[in-house]
C-alpha cells in the first residue's frame, strides 16, 4: 500500500521502534490544500427531487379506475 501511495512502510519490531516512528509523525504529514466545486452535486441533487416531486404529483394526479 504505501509503494502505491508513495508512502513509506515502518515496521515496529518492539514499542521503542514504534514511539520513535510515531514522534517523528508529525513532521512527515504533510497538508495538501485543493478546491472542489461542489455546486454541480447541490444542482444534481435539487433537480433530481424536482423530478421526482413531478413524477409522484402525476402519479397521484391521474384518473382511477371505478
Amino acid at each position: 500500500m504505501a509503494t502505491i501511495t508513495g508512502g513509506e512502510y515502518f515496521q515496529a519490531t518492539d514499542a521503542k521502534a514504534l514511539t520513535d516512528t510515531l514522534i517523528d509523525l508529525p513532521n512527515s504529514i504533510a497538508l495538501q490544500r485543493r478546491q472542489v466545486e461542489l455546486t454541480v452535486w447541490f444542482a444534481l441533487g435539487g433537480a433530481l427531487l424536482l423530478l421526482v416531486a413531478i413524477g409522484l404529483s402525476q402519479w397521484w394526479s391521474r384518473p382511477r379506475r371505478p
